[in-house]
C-alpha cells in the first residue's frame, strides 16, 4: 500500500510538471491542428514532397505525447532520445523538402553543403556524447542556422519567379515564414537557455524566472508558427514539387 501511495504521489508530481504551464498545453493543441488540416487536404500533398511535411507534423505531435507519457509514467526522467530522434528527422525532412523545391543550382548546392556540415556535427556529437541521454544541442543549432539561410534562398526564389498575386498560393511561403519567425526568435533563446540554465543549481535563483519567461516566449512563437502552417496547408494551391 505504501508503494502504491508513493507511486501515485510521484505520478501526480510528474504530471504537474507537464500540465503546470498553460502555454505548453496550448502548444500541443497548436501542434496537432496543421496535421489535421494536412490530412483533410491530403489529396493536395500526397503526390509531392509535402506529404513528408504533413506526416512529420503528425509524428512530432505523437512524439511529444509519447515523451510526456514516458516521463509521467515513471519509466524514466531523461527524454533526450525522443527529441534527438525527432530533430534528426526534422533536419532530414526540411532539407529534403527545400532541396526539391529550390530550382537554382547554386541554392541546391548550398543545401547539400549545409547538410554535410550538419552531418559532421552530428557524427562528432555521436562520438563524444551519449545520444540516448544527452540532448544534441550543437547539431540542432547548426542545422537550424543553416536552415535559416536555406529559407531565405527559397523566399528569394518565390519573389523572383512568382507574381505577387500568386505568392499567397504557394505553401512554401507559409512554411518559410513560419520557420523564419520561429528560428529568428528561438535560436537566441535556445542558446541563452541552454548555456545559462546549466549554471542554475538553486530553484530559488531569480534567474529561473527569467529562463522560464523566455522559454514561454519560445513556446508562444512556436504556437504562431503552427497556426501559419495550418493556414498555409488550407489556403495554398496544390504545389509543384515532385515526390522523393
Amino acid at each position: 500500500m505504501t508503494i502504491l501511495i508513493f507511486f501515485l504521489s510521484d505520478w501526480e508530481k510528474r504530471l504537474a510538471v507537464l500540465t503546470g504551464n498553460p502555454i505548453s498545453i496550448f502548444l500541443l493543441i497548436c501542434e496537432v491542428i496543421p496535421f489535421i488540416i494536412g490530412v483533410i487536404f491530403w489529396e493536395k500533398y500526397r503526390k509531392n514532397s509535402l506529404m513528408w511535411f504533413v506526416l512529420f507534423l503528425g509524428y512530432n505531435f505523437a512524439n511529444d505525447i509519447s515523451s510526456g507519457t514516458y516521463y509521467v509514467s515513471g519509466l524514466g526522467n531523461n527524454t533526450s532520445l525522443f527529441f534527438n530522434i525527432r530533430d534528426v528527422l526534422y533536419i532530414l525532412m526540411f532539407y529534403l523538402l527545400y532541396f526539391n523545391f529550390l530550382k537554382k543550382a547554386v541554392f541546391r548546392m548550398f543545401v547539400v553543403v549545409f547538410f554535410l556540415v550538419w552531418i559532421i556535427s552530428l557524427i562528432y556529437f555521436g562520438l563524444t556524447s551519449n545520444f540516448i541521454e544527452t540532448y544534441m544541442f550543437v547539431p540542432k543549432l547548426v542545422g537550424d542556422f543553416c536552415l535559416l539561410i536555406i529559407i531565405l534562398f527559397s523566399l528569394i526564389e518565390v519573389i523572383e519567379s512568382s507574381k505577387i498575386s500568386k505568392i499567397a498560393d504557394n505553401i512554401m511561403v507559409y512554411i518559410g515564414l513560419g520557420l523564419l519567425l520561429s528560428l529568428v526568435v528561438k535560436l537566441p533563446i535556445s542558446i541563452v537557455t541552454f548555456v545559462g540554465w546549466l549554471k542554475v543549481t538553486d530553484a530559488s535563483d531569480p534567474r529561473v524566472t527569467f529562463f522560464q519567461l523566455i522559454r514561454n516566449v519560445g513556446f508562444g512563437v512556436s504556437c504562431i508558427m503552427y497556426v501559419i502552417f495550418a493556414y498555409g496547408l488550407y489556403k495554398a494551391k496544390k504545389p509543384e514539387i515532385t515526390a522523393t
